[in-house]
């Protein structure tokens, strides 16, 4: 579980493997908005309404369904969502890491050259 003081008891149960669904439609909108998306409350239950988000017979949200809707809007363009984002994190993660190897590989390459040319004067 996350230290993320806004974490719910919804978001915990789905974390730790529990019910995977939101019992309310105001936890699973939370839930989207943590996540990263940038949706108004009322975009989101005239998206429940029309029927872009599907309840269950209980009428409860699940992840699955959760989980669609929010790549139904990566898709759409409309909030830029957390996965883009944190694609982008990751793809400038990787390129410091590459940039600190070749710093790394070059700075051995110079104290490889030093104490060489330190035996060779020996």
């Amino acid at each position: 579980m996350r230290d993320d003081p806004e974490i719910t008891a919804a978001d915990s149960e789905i974390e730790a493997g529990g019910p995977n669904y939101f019992q309310k439609k105001a936890d699973a909108f939370g839930y989207l908005v943590r996540q990263g998306y940038k949706i108004s409350k009322s975009k989101f239950y005239q998206d429940v309404q029309a029927g872009e988000l599907l309840l269950d017979d209980q009428e409860r949200i699940t992840m699955n369904e959760l989980e669609s809707y929010m790549q139904r809007l990566d898709e759409a363009g409309r909030p830029w969502g957390y996965r883009r984002l944190e694609r982008e994190k990751l793809e400038l993660e990787i390129r410091v890491l590459r940039l600190r190897e070749r710093l790394l590989r070059a700075q051995y390459v110079s104290l490889v050259s030093e104490l060489q040319e330190g035996l060779d004067a020996e």
